[in-house]
């Protein structure tokens, strides 16, 4: 069984991909009709002869994902200056208007995307 995950924006055609050998995977799906009218959809994989060396596998595959820092702005004001502050726990400078201070922050991922 091969197994891609197809990371939220991220790229289809870089999609981390592994190979479970020996696995039997098995797609159920249930539609369930209620008295009140009402209907219920739901789909459950199961993947049978799982062992520890697959979950190795598959750790060893989430990891790079894992460890994607994801950048988060916040802006601060210091008086008549703003600055941002990202998840990652970086200050930007100190500027004049939050034009100045959200390029400064698109730098800023752009620089942690290339070294990533």
């Amino acid at each position: 069984m091969r197994l891609t995950l197809f990371v939220e924006g991220g790229d289809a055609r870089y999609a981390p991909q592994i190979d479970l050998d020996h696995i039997s995977p098995a797609l159920h799906g249930h539609h369930t009709c209620y008295d009140n009218g009402e209907h219920g959809d739901r789909l459950q994989m199961s993947l049978h002869h799982f062992t520890p060396a697959h979950a190795r596998q598959l750790i060893e595959m989430l990891t790079p994902i894992a460890a994607v820092v994801e950048h988060k702005l916040k802006v601060e004001a210091e008086g008549r200056h703003v600055r941002f502050k990202c998840s990652c726990n970086l200050l930007g400078l100190l500027r004049d208007t939050q034009g100045e201070a959200l390029e400064d922050f698109k730098t800023h991922v752009a620089e942690k995307a290339v070294t990533a």
